[in-house]
């Protein structure tokens, strides 16, 4: 009957330490997977900011293209009506010496 009662606590002690080392066991997974979740929302998290971060980085670098070609397209907007002005300004000063050689000619005769 002692014997019984030893192998009876024997049992109770061994299945109480099998529960404590999985117990250990498990919550050091459970740590491990927590970590790693842990992380990959952090990392997630870094990811949209840095999607975040390139999408205003490509807005400002954009803006700034934007900005240079629209001060090339008024100054070639600026340079056409320049070069249209001269050439009606030309036609009418050759209109001039030409209206001024024919009164010379008529002149003479």
């Amino acid at each position: 009957e002692t014997w019984c009662l030893r192998l009876a606590d024997a049992r109770k002690v061994e299945a109480t330490a099998q529960r404590l080392i999985r117990h250990m066991l498990y919550s050091h997974i459970a740590l491990g997977f927590q970590t790693w979740l842990l992380f990959t929302q952090k990392k997630a998290h870094l990811t949209d900011c840095c999607r975040s971060f390139v999408r205003a980085v490509m807005r400002w670098s954009s803006a700034r293209l934007a900005t240079g070609f629209q001060t090339w397209l008024s100054f070639v907007d600026y340079q056409k009506h320049a070069d249209h002005v001269l050439s009606r300004a030309c036609r009418h000063w050759f209109q001039l010496i030409k209206a001024e050689a024919f009164e010379t000619w008529c002149l003479r005769l």
